[in-house]
């Protein structure tokens, strides 16, 4: 049992450090297009919420506002966020 608090006293203070590591990301749009559309799968989940679903649904939406600005595009990702156009 002390080993698992051990990890879980190590894991919190690396977890805290990660806010001041940034990070660059080599990508296209279709990529970011894929993991934001499973961010939002993700994020529809009744259980998934508190600060890192907001941090997480942040970051969706940032990316899509970069890569679907308006078009077919935007439409289609906004529908993401919302059950009513979900195809059974």
């Amino acid at each position: 049992m002390s080993n698992n608090n051990n990890l879980e006293s190590r894991f919190k203070l690396e977890f805290l450090e990660l806010a001041n590591q940034p990070i660059n990301i080599e990508s296209n749009a279709l990529i970011m297009w894929c993991v934001c559309s499973s961010l939002q799968l993700a994020l529809r989940h009744p259980g998934h919420n508190g600060p890192t679903a907001d941090i997480t649904r942040d970051f969706a939406e940032k990316m899509f506002a970069e890569i679907a600005p308006d078009g077919a595009l935007k439409e289609v990702a906004e529908r993401g966020w919302h059950s009513e156009y979900d195809e059974e």
